[in-house]
């Protein structure tokens, strides 16, 4: 295919004007996405603050409220023991999210949190 001058200009500019589009939505994507994060600090400073943990600004913004200690059964069953129970430990872990959030938006940071290589496992030593 051969292309006048004119067209094969008008090809370049359509290509430049793409490019400034794609640019500018990435640039866009970034702003939005450090928005959201920034917004996620400042809940969590709030939620701190209104639990009272301290620091606010850098406590993780989760706490432990409560442990049970359990006997469960840890695999069906096995032929020479029977059925085999452990000792586990089940607790409740309070986050520094809001209740009002849906669980679908959030479950994701709350992940990443507790398993992050500074997250809340990691700092009890959790594997």
């Amino acid at each position: 295919m051969i292309l006048t001058v004119a067209e094969y200009k008008s090809l370049c500019d359509e290509r430049d004007q793409a490019l400034i589009v794609k640019e500018k939505a990435e640039a866009e994507a970034r702003r939005q996405t450090d928005l959201n994060r920034n917004l996620l600090r400042i809940a969590k400073e709030r939620a701190n603050a209104q639990r009272g943990l301290k620091p606010k600004k850098v406590h993780d913004g989760y706490r432990f409220v409560g442990k049970i200690m359990q006997t469960k059964t840890v695999f069906d069953h096995d032929k020479e023991i029977g059925t085999i129970y452990k000792d586990v430990w089940t607790a409740t872990l309070e986050t520094p999210y809001n209740a009002a959030l849906p669980i679908k938006q959030i479950i994701d940071h709350i992940f990443e949190d507790l398993k992050g290589s500074d997250g809340v496992f990691s700092k009890l030593d959790i594997h």
